[in-house]
């Protein structure tokens, strides 16, 4: 190409190209893809010129990609035992196994998941396991205190696990302090401790907070499921007479009002549209978060009580929402699970907008127990099928 007379040609198969030239200084560019643009200084002639032009590869530098799949790695695998459940805290991962369930139960327990040949294994950082013990009891579920220490619930004892001198050492904590004095508290904050009363069979709740020295704990926030609230209620005027003078009769002994022991007489609270509301607190920074499901919002308060601001939220509206928020404690962030067919989904919730981020799928199909700690998602899953044990798996989640 000349680029002052704008005449462009092409070589052919042996490299020659003929152009039509004025005779006038010009620059003579030859361009090609794999050597370049070249450039050379034509001076003015009468005669026509034969030009020689001696070209080299050019090397063009493409940035590094790295493409792989995303992976989830194998945290603990027992050749024999399932993996019912995990919890982390200070002295590592906590890992209970189990043979098989207990398949019956009484009719005042069902639904209740009891667990035989059971034991508790705790790993380190590396997974690599530091001690085991055997639970007796037909041990339930594994819980955390306020301060995040592992709290085993069997049957008829609850012990708070320790790794003390190589091995662990199990204490022994009565149900009723377990359930009193343990499970109701969820978190600390300035000197506080911060929990709730929330029943299953009671569609209203309330979050309240305590000094440890203090006799009295003063309430947060208040919970209600508005809706069955007022059938509950609504039960006592459907009553026949003698029941509703019973009603009365517990009211004045118990200090209840007669509605609410009314609901209770009629079993309201196991009728299949009874709901229990959902509004989990975390404590993230130095700000209480309650995610209120029934009034929709993502509520901020200090440990006074006092609200800060509000925030609309809508990620329960949509149709797979599990039901179930995972809080991260270490990074302080707030997940809803979602499930599509036999994946779940994991999405951010913002803590500012209430918007939740983008979508994040689990690369296991059906996965269980599933909990988030320190970026990480795990959750338990037979990689053989049926046929094989439940192991635990973990995945790094996106910022």
């Amino acid at each position: 190409m000349l680029l002052k007379a704008g005449v462009r040609t092409v070589t052919d198969g042996a490299g020659h190209a003929y152009l039509r030239w004025s005779g006038a200084a010009d620059t003579l560019v030859m361009s090609h893809v794999r050597y370049g643009d070249n450039r050379r200084a034509i001076p003015s002639a009468t005669e026509p010129l034969h030009i020689t032009w001696e070209v080299r590869p050019t090397v063009i530098g493409i940035p590094e990609v790295h493409i792989s799949a995303r992976r989830s790695e194998l945290v603990y695998a027992h050749p024999d035992l399932n993996v019912e459940s995990m919890c982390v805290d200070d002295a590592g991962i906590w890992v209970m196994v189990y043979d098989r369930p207990q398949l019956w139960h009484r009719q005042t327990e069902a639904g209740v998941r009891e667990l035989l040949g059971a034991r508790l294994h705790l790993l380190d950082t590396l997974f690599r396991e530091l001690a085991s013990v055997d639970l007796p009891d037909r041990p339930r579920a594994l819980h955390t205190d306020l301060r995040g220490r592992v709290v085993v619930e069997a049957r008829g004892q609850a012990w708070a696990p320790r790794y003390q001198n190589g091995r662990i050492e199990l204490g022994r904590m009565d149900l009723d302090t377990l359930k009193r004095a343990v499970l109701p508290w969820t978190d600390s904050l300035a000197q506080h401790w911060v929990g709730n009363d929330r029943r299953n069979d009671y569609p209203a709740f309330v979050h309240f907070a305590k000094r440890p020295d203090a006799d009295q704990a003063h309430v947060i926030y208040a919970v209600e499921d508005a809706h069955t609230m007022e059938l509950f209620r609504s039960e006592y005027k459907y009553m026949d007479g003698p029941s509703k003078v019973m009603a009365m009769k517990l009211a004045r002994d118990l200090k209840v009002d007669k509605e609410i022991i009314a609901g209770y007489m009629t079993g309201f609270h196991h009728h299949p549209y009874f709901h229990v509301p959902y509004a989990p607190l975390h404590v993230i920074a130095d700000t209480l978060c309650i995610f209120d499901h029934e009034r929709s919002l993502l509520v901020h308060c200090d440990v006074e009580g006092s609200v800060l601001r509000t925030t609309p939220i809508s990620h329960h509206r949509d149709r797979s929402w599990t039901g179930v928020l995972l809080f991260d404690r270490v990074v302080g962030r707030v997940y809803a699970l979602y499930q599509r067919g036999a994946i779940l989904h994991l999405r951010s919730v913002d803590l500012t907008t209430g918007a939740t981020g983008p979508t994040q799928p689990l690369e296991q199909p059906f996965p269980g127990a599933v909990q988030v700690h320190n970026g990480h998602v795990y959750y338990t899953r037979r990689p053989d099928g049926s046929a094989g044990v439940r192991s635990l798996f973990r995945e790094r989640l996106r910022d």
